[in-house]
């Protein structure tokens, strides 16, 4: 490869890591080719239409601390679109709503004897102001809540949580993971203000995808959707990587993968130059899929934001008011609602119709809210994906695979890689830029 050789990158899905490292790439004046398995850009971002407005199918705003998103919505010119809202909380638990915003809604919080209502404060002021992770590296959340919480206050507040973000996998998880999930939280709160401040864009998260997308073919980066990769295959005598799709062969000087890690295991399982090691670490890492329920209706439910549904006979994990964040007047005056759950890839949600599945969850929500009215439900959407959320148990920084594959000129950059940080938009455009330069390094040292 010459000074004067561009090289070519094929970059494999088109969820925001993926787009960012082809625009960073493609700046810098690399050839840059993106597949995508879908006919639909974004990844977990991916939008439909609600009511003639631009909507995530699985729900997504953006934290204070989210620099690096916010920092990519300064430079797309979407800053002035982009508003904060005071987020609101509750708990629902036996039938009830709890509102769990304050330390006086902790107090208030009548399910737990005030010795564990003070002990949880204890608890949350110490989880806050951790900044060495390690402390906690070798406990599961579920143990570490049962040592210093004690049994109560984990089954009440935090086994629930862990089960519906979890499934069956709830007691194995890092209590990195929930240290982390509880210090974002807080980080995002303005000074003196009971909860975090969530963002949201005039144009939801659409707004983003379409401008990194107006970027790509500003700097003519070939985007090939409905192109599902097979193979990864490097050839070791000339260098070069082919890709390979159902319909097609492309050859590549370098490779991103941004799939998720059993899926570039799958890829890459040929190549003479991958190690065992390697191919274990990508299968190590297990993923549960999610089911999303999105509905519109004339009619308001509840008086909070987010719902932590706290009852282990619910089938899903949490009831989200989108328009007690941000106005009915985007959706036309109507009130629009996600209901979601995370399950493992053979839980029965993957093989039931979607109107068995709705109905479930509307049946559930009629305990919730007993004046709930199906005549008033408008538009109903139900979107499944099975790579949503990936697992962390304790030593699972042992296990990641590294950006640079031993198949030279593949990369592998994903949610898998990030932690102590779990997943989030602000991480994917965070890796995205990341593996472009440490690609953009490789191609300097090899001229």
């Amino acid at each position: 490869m010459t000074k004067d050789t561009k090289t070519h990158i094929g970059i494999i899905g088109a969820g925001y890591t993926g787009l960012v490292a082809a625009y960073r790439l493609a700046q810098s004046g690399c050839q840059v080719t993106l597949l995508e398995k879908t006919n639909e850009l974004g990844g977990l971002a991916a939008d439909f239409k609600l009511h003639g407005a631009h909507l995530e199918k699985f729900y997504h705003f953006t934290y204070k601390t989210d620099n690096y998103l916010i920092d990519l919505i300064k430079e797309l010119g979407l800053e002035e679109t982009l508003h904060w809202h005071r987020s609101s909380i509750a708990i629902y638990y036996k039938g009830q709503h709890y509102p769990f915003m304050t330390p006086l809604d902790l107090l208030k919080f009548k399910p737990l004897s005030i010795f564990d209502r003070i002990r949880t404060g204890l608890i949350a002021f110490y989880l806050q102001r951790l900044t060495n992770w390690k402390k906690i590296a070798s406990y599961t959340a579920y143990d570490w809540m049962t040592k210093f919480a004690g049994k109560n206050v984990r089954d009440i507040i935090w086994t629930p949580l862990l089960k519906g973000k979890f499934d069956k996998y709830y007691k194995d998880i890092s209590m990195v993971w929930l240290w982390k999930r509880i210090k974002v939280r807080i980080d995002s709160k303005e000074k003196g203000e009971p909860t975090e401040r969530l963002g949201q864009l005039e144009g939801g998260f659409y707004s983003i995808t379409n401008g990194l997308v107006e970027k790509l073919h500003e700097y003519r980066v070939k985007i090939v959707t409905n192109a599902p990769v097979e193979k990864v295959i490097k050839n070791s005598a000339t260098g070069e990587i082919t890709v390979v799709t159902p319909k097609s062969e492309f050859q590549f000087d370098k490779v991103i993968i941004t799939t998720p890690s059993p899926v570039a295991a799958e890829m890459l399982a040929d190549n003479q130059e991958m190690t065992t090691e390697y191919l274990r670490k990508l299968n190590y890492v297990n993923y549960l899929g999610a089911a999303v329920f999105i509905f519109s209706s004339r009619q308001k439910l509840g008086d909070y934001y987010w719902y932590n549904i706290n009852d282990p006979q619910a089938s899903f994990l949490v009831f989200i008011n989108l328009t007690k964040l941000v106005s009915t007047e985007k959706f036309q005056g109507n009130y629009v609602y996600y209901i979601g759950a995370y399950v493992p890839h053979d839980h029965e949600y993957f093989r039931l119709a979607e109107t068995e599945i709705i109905n479930r969850w509307v049946s559930y929500l009629k305990k919730m809210f007993p004046d709930f009215r199906d005549d008033q439900l408008l538009e109903k959407h139900l979107f499944r994906m099975r790579y949503a959320q990936h697992n962390m148990d304790v030593g699972y920084e042992q296990h990641i695979p590294s950006y640079t594959a031993p198949a030279k000129g593949v990369y592998l950059a994903n949610f898998s890689q990030i932690f102590p940080d779990d997943r989030g938009l602000n991480y994917a455009v965070r890796e995205g830029d990341n593996i472009a330069k440490l690609v953009l390094g490789d191609i300097r040292n090899e001229i």
